[in-house]
């Protein structure tokens, strides 16, 4: 219980006052929080390749914010898959999570730590981003690969 309180504390910190408003969170439901850091996973991850691709102006802090909002999202996420949160609410929670526990945790320390090596030296120019997407974009894919299935 208290890795669950720790994260929703990190997602809670790690949204945005918008997200807040247009629709917060079950922080009772730790399947609810959990899709809610991956939303926040999502929207950084799409900032970074809107400013790769030249769609929206490359911005210094803005990909620094993009990086530590993903990081603060991950942490404590491994709290958020208990027993008996297997199934519901549309999760794409592969069963591999419950049953290959330490890969899992595996996984998402390797998230976490490409995200901590990315922000000592974040990317400082739109040239930057290709190296700093490939590095995330990496960990994200292995993980989705062994632990995520796609809703049909």
């Amino acid at each position: 219980m208290r890795q669950l309180a720790a994260a929703t504390l990190a997602l809670a910190l790690a949204l945005p006052a918008s997200a807040h408003e247009d629709h917060a969170p079950d922080v009772s439901d730790p399947i609810s929080l959990r899709m809610t850091a991956m939303t926040q996973v999502g929207k950084g991850i799409g900032t970074l390749v809107r400013m790769a691709r030249g769609e929206e102006p490359f911005s210094a802090p803005l990909a620094e914010m993009s990086l530590r909002a993903m990081l603060a999202a991950g942490a404590g996420y491994g709290a958020l898959f208990p027993e008996g949160t297997e199934q519901g609410h549309g999760t794409e929670a592969a069963p591999a999570i419950w049953s290959d526990r330490e890969g899992f945790e595996a996984e998402l320390a390797e998230y976490l730590a490409v995200l901590d090596a990315q922000l000592e030296s974040p990317p400082a120019a739109q040239a930057d981003l290709g190296a700093t997407l490939g590095a995330v974009g990496a960990t994200c894919r292995s993980c989705h690969e062994g632990y995520r299935v796609e809703r049909n």
